[in-house]
């Protein structure tokens, strides 16, 4: 069984990561929704300032589609707006119990493609969605649930236990199902064969999974293998998804065209058709917004000659 990575969350101002969770979901109840967003931008502009690392790793993902003679000056707004995006995403994460009464009455958000998802579920199939972190990639699959859908989802536990309880419990108001990371492969087979939905974020490699190498943004890039190959060997559909934020808080969930497999080659040669597609999928959406793209380590980390396959 491969040893998977856990989230780290590291003190702010002197302040364990849980104390302030913690805090944020008590003033959800009793602050005033303006008052909240302003909250979250101001200490995103003081987690900028001091987070040295996470800002250069930014303005280096960034470069990929600005161009590497990018200014410190064009480039400074999106490091801005992508702290600004990462602490609004929090803070919607946090005060999920407050916002999910109107998201589940489907109010702020609205969807399109979901009849893709119809379509194959109608023929047998179970769905895979790949995803990534953009925008709140928390809610999506959320969303997905409010159709009536089964969907199953996966995240890595925390360093501190209590924030991994603390986040499975706000998950919970959505009914969805949350998979342990250590027992998501074979949770997530079965949930494909009996044609219910998965929900993967394909856009960091985790170290005890396998990878492929891909295009993005004209780099050879490694993206994990294992989702695209388990929809492979379960005969899912393969359909890129993902949540663009409009506004401060209004969201659009986009389902696009079914990536089918290729005829009569190996199942790692369609891995790697199957990623190259949703490679060139994610870039289109960054373009149109690269500040929602939030990732603060540094795809380059990910660029080499080898790609590495994994073996289920």
């Amino acid at each position: 069984m491969p040893r998977y990575p856990k989230s780290q969350d590291y003190p702010f101002m002197g302040i364990s990561a849980y104390r302030w969770y913690r805090a944020i979901v008590f003033g959800e109840h009793y602050i005033s929704e303006p008052l909240l967003y302003f909250f979250a931008r101001r200490i995103a502009d003081i987690r900028r300032r001091i987070d040295d690392t996470g800002r250069e790793a930014v303005k280096k993902n960034l470069r990929l589609f600005l161009g590497p003679d990018v200014s410190e000056a064009e480039i400074e707004p999106y490091v801005k707006k992508v702290y600004y995006q990462t602490a609004a995403y929090i803070h919607e994460f946090l005060g999920q119990k407050r916002f999910s009464k109107k998201w589940l009455m489907q109010q702020g958000w609205d969807c399109s493609g979901i009849e893709l998802i119809n379509k194959a579920q109608d023929s047998g199939k179970g769905v895979m969605i790949l995803s990534a972190h953009f925008s709140n990639w928390e809610i999506g699959a959320a969303l997905l649930a409010t159709f009536g859908k089964e969907v199953y989802v996966t995240s890595l536990e925390h360093e501190d236990p209590r924030i991994t309880e603390l986040f499975n419990e706000l998950r919970s108001v959505w009914g969805y199902h949350h998979m342990p990371i250590d027992k998501s492969v074979k949770l997530t087979m079965e949930a494909l064969r009996n044609g219910k939905i998965a929900c993967y974020l394909a856009d960091r490699t985790l170290a005890a999974v396998g990878t492929v190498a891909v295009q993005f943004f004209g780099k050879r890039v490694h993206f994990p293998s294992t989702p695209a190959k388990m929809a492979l060997k379960t005969g899912a559909a393969i359909i890129p998804g993902f949540v663009t934020r409009e506004g401060r808080n209004f969201f659009h969930l986009k389902f696009y065209e079914e990536i089918t497999p290729l005829d009569n080659v190996s199942i790692e040669d369609n891995v790697k058709y199957v990623m190259q597609k949703y490679a060139h999928s994610l870039e289109k959406v960054i373009r149109v917004d690269p500040s929602q793209w939030i990732r603060y380590t540094p795809i380059e980390d990910e660029l080499d000659d080898t790609a590495e396959e994994d073996e289920e």
